[in-house]
C-alpha cells in the first residue's frame, strides 16, 4: 500500500468522523452555551442593557447560534467536498470499503438535520428572551 493511499484512506476518515460527530457536538454545545447565556443574562441583568433594540443577551444567543450555523455549515462542507472526490473515483478501482458512500450520506442528512434544529431552537429563545 503507497503512502498516497494511506494518506487518503486517513483524510476520508477524518471527514467521515467530522461529519458524523461535528454537527451533533456543536448543536449540544449551542444548546448548553446558549442556555447558560440566558440564564446568566437574566440574572445579571444583561436584558435590561439594550442595543439597537434587542437585549445584550440576546445579540450574545444571536452571535452565539451564528456561530454554531456556521461551524456546522462548515463540516456539512467538508462531507460535500469528499462526496464529490467518492463520485469521481467511484467507477475507478478502489481498495476503500464500500461502507463511505454510505456513512457519507448519513453524516450529510444527520448534519442538515442537526442544522435545522440549531436553527429551530434559536428562535424560542430568542423570543422569551424579549418578554421582560
Amino acid at each position: 500500500m503507497s503512502t498516497h493511499s494511506s494518506d487518503s484512506q486517513r483524510r476520508s476518515g477524518y471527514s467521515i468522523t467530522i461529519g458524523l460527530f461535528a454537527p451533533a457536538i456543536i448543536w449540544f454545545l449551542h444548546l448548553f452555551v446558549a442556555s447558560l447565556t440566558a440564564e446568566w443574562g437574566v440574572i445579571s441583568g444583561w436584558n435590561q442593557n439594550h442595543m439597537l433594540g434587542m437585549s445584550v443577551t440576546t445579540w450574545l444567543i444571536l452571535a452565539i447560534s451564528l456561530v454554531a450555523v456556521g461551524l456546522t455549515a462548515l463540516s456539512l462542507s467538508r462531507v460535500i467536498h469528499f462526496d464529490s472526490r467518492i463520485k469521481r473515483t467511484l467507477g475507478e478501482p478502489s481498495t476503500s470499503e464500500h461502507s463511505e458512500p454510505f456513512l457519507v450520506n448519513v453524516a450529510f442528512y444527520s448534519g442538515t438535520v442537526f442544522l435545522a434544529v440549531i436553527c429551530a431552537q434559536t428562535f424560542p429563545i430568542m423570543f422569551f428572551m424579549g418578554i421582560d
